[in-house]
């Protein structure tokens, strides 16, 4: 049905996307100034750690390495257009 690096693609974008709307959904539920200030803190978090997995596996010489260093280049890509977001709520 589907292929494995399909599906380790697939994983590793929905664990992060999960992560980020967490991570939003906490933002807009306290509803204060420091929220922002706590989410321009957590999602370079998330990027940092996406990027020592990508490193890790790099390593290893695994192929689930690519994954990871798209998820990271697809969070920074996302970076400024959430912060934007952030600040407008």
């Amino acid at each position: 049905m589907f292929s494995k690096p399909f599906l380790q693609k697939f994983l590793a974008f929905l664990v992060n996307a999960l992560l980020i709307t967490y991570l939003i959904l906490q933002v807009l539920k306290t509803d204060s100034d420091k929220s922002a200030v706590i989410f321009l803190f957590v999602y370079p978090i998330l990027i940092i750690l996406n990027l020592i997995v990508y490193f890790g596996l790099k390593t290893f010489k695994s192929a689930q390495a690519v994954t990871f260093k798209q998820t990271t280049i697809a969070l920074l890509l996302l970076f400024i257009p959430l912060v934007f977001l952030i600040i407008q709520i």
